[in-house]
Formats: C-alpha cells, sequence, structure tokens
C-alpha cells in the first residue's frame, strides 16, 4: 500500500508538471501573438495618419478643359491713353534734369522754449516704484530704506527746482517716464 501511494504521488507530480508546462507554454505564444498584434496595428495606424496628412497637405487640382481657344483682344478693344505716356515722358526728363542740379539743405535750428518741471507727487507712489525712480536718478539711500526715507531722499534730490523753469529743446527725445514716472508704455 506504501508503494502504490507513492507511485501515485509520483503520477500526480508528473502530470501536474506536464499540464503546467503546457499552460505556460500557451500563455506566453498567446502573449506573443498579442505584442505582434499590437505592433501591426500600430504601424497600420501610423501609416493611415500619414496617408491623411499627406492628402491634407497636397490637394490635387485638375483643371477643367476649356471647350473654345481664348480670342485675342483686338485693337478696338484697348483703350489708348495719351496722356499717361507724355506725362511720364516729362516725369523722366526731368529726373534727368534734377540730378545735374545741386541738392538743396535745409538747416532747421531748434526752437528753444521755457518751461516748469512737473511736480510729482512722491506720496501715491508705491514704494517699489519710489526705489525704481531713485535708481534712475542715481539717488544715493540705504540697503534698506523705509518710504518716508525715499522721498526724503528724492526731494533733496529735487533741490526746490520744482518751480524755477528749464530749457528744453523741441523735438529733443525725452521719456514719458521722466514727466509721468506711473505712465505705462504702449505698445
Amino acid at each position: 500500500m506504501n508503494m502504490v501511494l507513492s507511485e501515485s504521488i509520483t503520477v500526480a507530480i508528473l502530470l501536474t508538471l506536464v499540464f503546467g508546462a503546457v499552460c505556460f507554454y500557451l500563455y506566453t505564444r498567446v502573449t506573443y501573438s498579442e505584442k505582434r498584434v499590437m505592433l501591426i496595428e500600430s504601424i497600420l495606424l501610423d501609416i493611415k495618419m500619414n496617408m491623411e496628412n499627406m492628402m491634407k497637405e497636397e490637394p490635387h487640382y485638375i483643371p477643367e478643359p476649356t471647350a473654345a481657344p481664348a480670342v485675342p483682344i483686338t485693337r478696338e478693344e484697348v483703350e489708348n491713353i495719351p496722356e499717361e505716356e507724355e506725362m511720364y515722358k516729362t516725369v523722366l526728363q526731368n529726373s534727368g534734369s534734377a540730378e545735374e542740379a545741386e541738392p538743396v539743405i535745409a538747416e532747421e535750428e531748434p526752437v528753444i522754449t521755457e518751461t516748469t518741471k512737473v511736480s510729482v507727487n512722491y506720496e501715491s507712489m508705491t514704494k517699489a516704484d519710489l526705489i525704481s525712480l531713485c535708481e534712475k536718478r542715481s539717488v544715493k539711500v540705504g540697503k534698506r530704506p523705509g518710504r518716508s526715507d525715499l522721498i526724503n531722499a528724492l526731494r533733496k534730490n529735487d533741490g526746490g527746482s520744482e518751480s524755477a523753469p528749464t530749457q528744453e529743446v523741441e523735438g529733443a527725445s525725452f521719456s514719458v517716464t521722466d514727466v509721468f514716472p506711473l505712465a505705462a508704455t504702449i505698445e
């Protein structure tokens, strides 16, 4: 009895191993087949997308055939404008004589006007605006100045010249932020 039991256990183990090996083989073949199918699907999808893009990029145009050849325009249908031809000739003649003449240089003298500076309301500015204005005007302040320190330094820099007239040249380039420090640039 002992012998029969050990033989049956051995046969059961062998059958289990064979069945497991067959199942493992079938599982690997199925996964391999799935991977191949997915690869083929992705290749076909890429080909389809490329073909659709090519169709969108290159529209085919087939011109319609004309039934009759084009008829040339006769001289009676063409409008003759002799005034324009004469005008072009005179312009060309005048341009030749203009090159020979001496160029005329017009000198404009700058106009000097007296203006008064606009007083700036430093109290309405933020601390960041005051700091940037101090940096712009090269006013030296401490590392971490307070708002009142910035305002006092800017007023000292102005030096009471707010009401004194200054001379400006018309046509000179100046920044709008010099007069209006809070003005935004428009582009």
